[in-house]
């Protein structure tokens, strides 16, 4: 899962690919699942296609078929691993893929976050604060990706179960 920042793209994202890559048998299935908006970033599009990489769309707010796009995917993949930290880990571990958060390339401090009016979440932006309270997910490489379905399950409330009637009230 790759994240790329408009405002401010750098080499981090290709190190962190060109890492990732590294770290893993030749012969794996690798795919790049970007953001809706980051593959028309000329930069990204060309690299991409340099290395002949394979890429869908992640989630897409505009798309009716988005949540079902993503957890086909996610339901398919053994892996996902990213360097911010989002939705994407607690989806991908409940969909049962491994998950991890890159410690090396962690993005912080990601300029097109403040361009958006909502509640203030830079503490997600913050390496200690992700080590203190989500170091589960924090790895060296992908292969330290581990399995967290019951922890995706506690993050998205799977356990909490209303009956028709509780729904109703609501």
């Amino acid at each position: 899962h790759i994240s790329v920042d408009n405002q401010l793209f750098s080499d981090q994202v290709f190190d962190f690919i060109d890492d990732t890559l590294s770290s893993i048998p030749s012969n794996s299935n690798v795919v790049l699942c970007l953001y809706y908006r980051d593959k028309e970033i000329p930069i990204l599009r060309n690299y991409i296609l340099s290395k002949n990489l394979n890429w869908v769309h992640g989630a897409n707010p505009y798309d009716i078929n988005s949540l079902h796009r993503i957890h086909r995917l996610f339901s398919s993949s053994k892996t996902v691993y990213s360097q911010e930290i989002g939705s994407v880990q607690a989806y991908a571990g409940l969909c049962g893929a491994k998950v991890g958060l890159s410690r090396n390339y962690f993005l912080e401090n990601k300029p097109s976050y403040k361009l958006i009016k909502r509640a203030e979440w830079t503490f997600l932006e913050n390496l200690d604060y992700i080590s203190k309270y989500y170091d589960h997910l924090l790895c060296n490489n992908i292969m330290e990706a581990k399995e967290c379905k019951e922890w995706a399950k506690k993050e998205t409330g799977a356990y909490i179960l209303l009956s028709e009637n509780e729904i109703r009230k609501i």
